[in-house]
């Protein structure tokens, strides 16, 4: 099997490492940790792994990137799912005020269904080839649209600087 990038490995090491004195469940002191949550949690990192994860395809292993819009879930239920912490750095107040309010507003309005979503899941873990990423719902589609045009534009804005770089 493929070797992951030395880059890559090198990226989850200085994520998920961690060093001070830490008890172990078995009584054993260490003075380095590794806590996968670290990355789980950085969806870029997760992202690059999937993606690295494309050189497993000829060994039957295949992943799907899902890249989810918002589905109706409780998810935004205050108490349920989200929790709000204390505001405690003056200089983002305002800007974190507007975003919890942005937050509040959708709960309920979400316009994914998630029993389509769960059927989704099925026909895409069943498909023969499956897709590297997988748009989750309309939102997450004109997102990656958004971003694709925001890209394009980035690269015809001095095409002519840039393709002519060659020897």
């Amino acid at each position: 099997m493929p070797e992951p990038s030395a880059a890559l490995s090198a990226r989850i090491y200085e994520c998920a490492r961690l060093t001070g004195e830490f008890r172990l469940r078995s009584g054993a002191v260490s003075e380095e940790y590794f806590d996968k949550y670290l990355f789980e949690s950085d969806p870029h990192l997760l992202r690059e792994i999937a993606e690295g994860q494309h050189d497993l395809e000829p060994f039957g292993i295949s992943t799907t990137i899902v890249e989810p819009g918002f589905f109706r879930t409780e998810l935004l239920v205050e108490g349920a799912s989200t929790v709000w912490a204390d505001i405690s750095i003056d200089d983002y107040t305002e800007r974190t005020k507007a975003t919890i309010a942005g937050w509040r507003s959708m709960n309920g309005q979400q316009g994914g269904d998630p029993a389509k979503l769960a059927a989704a899941l099925v026909t895409i873990a069943g498909l023969e080839q499956k897709p590297l990423r997988w748009m989750a719902g309309a939102d997450s589609v004109a997102s990656a649209e958004g971003k694709a045009k925001e890209l394009l534009a980035q690269a015809n804005a001095h095409r002519d600087l840039s393709t002519n770089l060659d020897h």
